[in-house]
């Protein structure tokens, strides 16, 4: 019998190596467990881990994902980076980028002499902004500032990984245009699939809801908001526990905060120490968010963190059909439009936080509404299997570059 075709028409398995560093689990690493997931059987998948591994576990309780993990130091030079790559073989090498600049250009170097035949780097976060070029090239003193320093260090440098790879997706729009913009990656090799979410999943019935709130404590009548990440002082609980000390007078609440991270302690003592301990419940690190979703009447998204793409937990939470509270970063407004499926607030603002979570607590019709709205924008518009197949066919190379392209 002849060999396997693979999905971009060559013949034999395809190897393909994706290259990770994180410091614990959350949206990049469930999105590339669901993309391997989506592969089909002629695809063969390694993730290299720099630092802490959390997919071993992830692939032992999905047999779905057919992965290899491999652990690994992080490599000082051009030289240990190729060296690392050539002992996997691949076809494609793709970093999994959690924020912007997370690898340096010697890793793509040595991904792209290693004899891969595709290097690609999927960017979960949005670069921080930044004026790439002199105010005017008319002052030769002010260009030679510019020349010798930082900035033109970093535009050479981003603008040589844009090249070297073969194609950079990022999962929102407007990650994608600020690399295109000011930090000189060629739009022609930088496209947009933004994240997806299997929708029907996120439906529950008003028996589980009950359920949850049972075993929580909570009354079936109690105001619920959930807020589901990692904790983390860019994720900004410490202002939405700022906005429940506001707000627990006039419209007391339950509010239970989904994830674990290096600021638990410190957000745990906040609480204790302003009278919230019978108000925040922490129910720690959670693989199925679905059953806390289906208890809350509203989501929070209070990250203060501009590097925030395009949040998965976001998709999940418009998904279950809540309406959701999230601050003005990264693409949120790619996701949410304001007063329509959910409300926008600015960042690092405990006033308008409390005036949003006082808007919708009170409203239940208006909950509702958003809510519905929510759910129907999640299965239209953030589809996970288009948002898969996408991505697929530009890391196999099946696909060309798409996604509009700012004006130059």
């Amino acid at each position: 019998m002849p060999p396997e075709k693979t999905e971009s028409g060559t013949s034999g398995k395809k190897r393909i190596l994706f290259v990770t560093q994180t410091t614990g689990y959350g949206g990049s690493e469930l999105h590339l467990i669901q993309l391997i997931e989506s592969f089909p059987t002629s695809i063969r998948a390694t993730i290299v881990c720099f630092g802490i591994d959390p997919y071993t576990r992830l692939i032992e309780l999905n047999s779905r994902v057919q992965a290899r993990v491999s652990q690994a130091s992080r490599p000082r030079d051009c030289r240990g980076y190729w060296s690392l790559f050539r002992g996997f073989h691949p076809d494609i090498v793709v970093f999994i980028s959690g924020w912007h600049g997370l690898f340096p250009l010697a890793a793509y170097l040595a991904a792209r002499f290693s004899m891969a035949r595709r290097v690609c780097t999927i960017e979960h976060s949005t670069a921080e902004e930044r004026s790439p070029w002199p105010k005017t090239w008319l002052s030769p003193r002010g260009v030679f500032r510019w020349i010798a320093g930082w900035y033109a260090h970093t535009t050479l440098t981003n603008g040589l990984i844009g090249r070297v790879s073969d194609q950079t997706i990022c999962v929102s729009e407007k990650s994608r245009t600020r690399l295109v913009r000011e930090y000189a990656y060629p739009h022609r090799k930088t496209s947009t699939v933004r994240n997806g979410v299997e929708a029907s999943r996120y439906l529950h019935s008003p028996e589980t809801r009950l359920k949850v709130r049972r075993s929580l404590g909570i009354g079936p009548e109690e105001s619920v908001i959930v807020c589901v990440g990692r904790l983390h002082r860019d994720k900004g609980l410490d202002i939405l526990f700022e906005s429940l000390c506001r707000l627990r007078q006039e419209r007391p609440c339950k509010c239970i905060v989904v994830g674990d991270g290096p600021s638990r302690s410190e957000l745990a003592a906040f609480v204790a120490e302003n009278g919230l301990s019978s108000t925040v419940m922490f129910v720690g690190f959670q693989d199925d968010v679905r059953p806390y979703l289906a208890t809350a009447d509203v989501f929070v998204l209070p990250s203060r963190s501009p590097a925030e793409a395009l949040p998965f937990s976001l998709l999940e939470a418009m998904s279950s059909g809540l309406a959701c509270i999230a601050t003005d970063v990264g693409g949120v407004r790619e996701v949410v439009s304001d007063g329509v499926d959910g409300l926008v607030v600015a960042p690092e603002s405990a006033a308008g936080l409390t005036e949003a979570m006082r808007k919708l607590l009170s409203d239940a019709s208006l909950r509702s509404t958003m809510g519905k709205r929510a759910r129907e924008k999640a299965a239209s518009e953030f589809d996970e299997h288009k948002s898969l197949a996408e991505m697929r066919g530009l890391l196999l190379g099946s696909e060309p570059a798409h996604g509009s392209h700012p004006q130059r």
